[in-house]
């Protein structure tokens, strides 16, 4: 088997005729692109019925996920199927809240100090969406300091957090000599 590339197709033995070949994602619903046919765009699950037998340059792509671009090769009277799997551009994280003591704080908010709001899509409660790579979050409570966390977080990934927050009270007992303090935190 040969092939040659001209222009992003492929032409040889076995390219010639018609053929049929299947592009899946994990997760499903890409666009589909193909290299060469810009008015060309389907949604995966995708089966290209009857395409001439070549080699193509296809590209997926899904909001948040990044694009990935690979070669599609259709043979004579061959019916293929390929799962690309689409790597997010988003990861989870799950904070949980504790006191001192280790009781959990239940009023607890956390914003982000980035350009993106957080967002709580995950499929499991209480986890929150963000960038991979270093996210700077802010926690609060009431009755409790704030603190400013960092947060790094890998593609796809859950991460799990626990935060303990120092009491109004707790701040206040404290000797003026111990720790330093940083925006009323103390570290």
């Amino acid at each position: 088997f040969w092939l040659i590339q001209i222009g992003g197709v492929g032409t040889g033995p076995g390219l010639a005729g018609s053929g049929n070949f299947t592009v899946n994602t994990n997760p499903s619903g890409a666009t589909i692109k193909i290299e060469g046919l810009p008015d060309f765009r389907g949604n995966t699950p995708y089966t290209f019925d009857g395409y001439a037998a070549q080699t193509y340059r296809v590209t997926a792509e899904k909001s948040d996920f990044e694009p990935v671009t690979f070669p599609m090769s259709i043979l004579n009277g061959g019916d293929d199927e390929i799962t690309i799997e689409l790597k997010p551009l988003f990861g989870f994280l799950d904070i949980n809240f504790i006191t001192t003591s280790g009781q959990t704080i239940r009023n607890a908010r956390i914003t982000s100090k980035g350009d993106f709001e957080l967002q709580d899509y995950h499929p499991k409660s209480g986890f929150e969406t963000l960038p991979i790579g270093l996210n700077e979050i802010y926690v609060e409570a009431n009755g409790y300091q704030s603190k400013t966390i960092y947060v790094n977080i890998a593609s796809g990934e859950d991460s799990q957090k626990e935060v303990i927050l120092l009491s109004d009270d707790e701040v206040n007992l404290l000797p003026s000599d111990v720790g330093i303090r940083s925006d009323n935190n103390v570290i």
